[in-house]
């Protein structure tokens, strides 16, 4: 099972926790606060943007689109998994078929079309965190000794923006290996409230499908 982390991306618009307007979200303790993308309070708080607020545990299946008839002869279209029904797939990503149709344009009878991430053990982090606190690139490659296999291939950097796309990254706070997603201040608000438990993507980076 693989470790994701979840950062807010920087587009509008903003999302707040939920909490006394006196405190600032940044400073305090977010487990357990309700996360929106309104500021009830109607006071200048420090947005959640571009910070890094949850940590999961995630499994991926591929999604299939699905063109089959039924007993009286209508044709049903639906998007699905190995595990989802299409019903359970709209339903947990939030995601409508209409949607999703936008979303995966161009698709044939049972053709994978995408990722379902589902959302295990769900831990919102004590205080955000920033995102140069996780370090990218040329991950290195250890022996059981915990020494390096290569040295010329330790080649990591900070992550200073918000990623397009699910890259693997270096916790510095564990030294774990995890991967970093971003989703908009909508989709991150429903995760972080329980709502939405699969995230939809097209693409994801093969060292995450091969459990590297």
């Amino acid at each position: 099972m693989q470790k994701l982390v979840l950062c807010c991306s920087k587009v509008k618009p903003y999302l707040y926790a939920n909490i006394s307007a006196l405190e600032e979200p940044l400073n305090i303790n977010i487990k357990d606060v309700f996360f929106t993308t309104y500021d009830t309070n109607n006071y200048k708080r420090t947005p959640l943007n571009g910070k890094v607020i949850v940590e999961c545990d995630v499994e991926i299946e591929k999604i299939f689109f699905q063109c089959q008839k039924d007993k009286t002869g209508w044709t049903n279209y639906g998007y699905k998994t190995d595990s989802l029904k299409n019903s359970e797939l709209y339903a947990k990503s939030y995601r409508s078929f209409s949607l999703l149709d936008d979303y995966f344009c161009g698709r044939e009878h049972n053709q994978k079309v995408g990722y379902a991430i589902h959302i295990k053990n769900l831990h919102i982090y004590e205080k955000a965190r920033e995102l140069d606190e996780f370090e990218k690139g040329n991950l290195p490659e250890l022996d059981f000794t915990d020494n390096f296999v290569d040295d010329n291939y330790y080649e990591l950097t900070r992550v200073l923006k918000t990623p397009s796309s699910a890259i693997k990254v270096r916790d510095m706070k564990d030294y774990q290996y995890k991967f970093l997603l971003s989703r908009d201040s909508f989709e991150l608000s429903r995760i972080l409230n329980g709502k939405q438990t699969v995230i939809v993507v097209k693409k994801l980076p093969k060292k995450m499908l091969n459990n590297d």
